[in-house]
């Protein structure tokens, strides 16, 4: 199942020969007949793969060329993306069977589907299907405001809305250590003008901010003191409100300690954006940052 919008340039010659194999093939939400819809801001953002109902993958990893570092404009792609076995996997597969019938109007509800697992776990995960609405919104800002140690955010877009921002603003005064890892270089200009509208006024509140160098940062990955959020929402007003995401959060534990490690590896190869050399940029940057947020509630 794909994307109608996020996959529009996908051709016939792609998708025939997999037909042709047998490859059953859905559309969600084609553009042309959701045209005139509300849904049509409605997307899935969602980046799943369930083998045998017992395997799961999920993250920010979609198929293409880039996310295997083969792109010319980056070369190399900072992503993070999971495999799962155990009972969780029934709530993804639940997520995408769900998309399923949203898409081809077929309820697949048998129990071949959701096979049985006594499989003795050694993390404590939970799986965060969100929908267009609040849902992922309000997870990110219970976990924001319950913070006391530290807010680590790596994000390929940084759009938050105010609520988001009037938290991370608060935990800052309270004493928490917040760092924020953006791209160095944008995948979308428009989109990165929107970002980089925010900055400097979480630069005045004292939220640090880092920029990316060694490639482009697609991982969507934010870390609460001892809890971990991750998966295919990014740090936006659209992954908050107006796509079908699916994120986990991890308690603690080995997969925790891998996403801080990697983090501060991020930070080894960023580079820190300092207030004083923020507002020295060129004014038609600042023009640029003026118009894109005005389209941010759209981004």
């Amino acid at each position: 199942m794909y994307d109608g919008i996020g996959t529009r340039r996908l051709g016939s010659n792609f998708l025939k020969p997999l037909k042709d194999a047998g490859v059953e093939i859905g559309c969600f939400f084609p553009p042309l007949t959701t045209l005139f819809e509300k849904r049509l801001n409605y997307r899935n953002h969602r980046k799943i793969v369930l083998v045998d109902g017992t395997i799961g993958f999920f993250g920010g990893l979609n198929i293409g060329d880039e996310y295997l570092g083969r792109s010319r404009k980056f070369n190399y792609w900072r992503d993070t993306h999971f495999l799962i076995k155990g009972d969780s996997v029934l709530w993804i597969q639940y997520a995408f069977l769900n998309d399923w019938y949203m898409a081809k109007g077929q309820s697949l509800t048998h129990s071949v589907y959701f096979p049985f697992q006594n499989m003795p776990g050694n993390e404590l995960v939970q799986i965060v299907n969100s929908e267009p609405g609040e849902t992922m919104l309000e997870l990110m800002f219970s976990l924001i405001v319950s913070a006391k140690k530290r807010i680590f955010i790596e994000t390929p877009y940084f759009i938050p809305d105010s609520g988001i921002r009037l938290a991370i603003k608060t935990a800052v005064k309270s004493g928490v250590d917040v760092r924020i890892i953006i791209p160095g270089a944008p995948d979308k200009k428009f989109v990165y003008h929107a970002t980089l509208s925010f900055v400097q006024e979480m630069l005045e509140a004292g939220v640090r901010f880092f920029c990316y160098q060694k490639g482009f940062l697609h991982a969507k990955v934010a870390i609460i003191d001892d809890l971990a959020c991750s998966g295919s929402a990014n740090m936006d007003i659209r992954s908050f409100c107006s796509q079908f995401e699916l994120n986990a959060i991890f308690f603690d534990g080995e997969v925790v300690n891998r996403l801080v490690q990697d983090f501060h590896t991020d930070l080894g190869d960023s580079k820190e954006i300092l207030l004083t050399e923020f507002q020295k940029r060129p004014r038609v940057q600042k023009i640029k940052e003026i118009y894109a947020r005005l389209f941010a509630p759209l981004l």
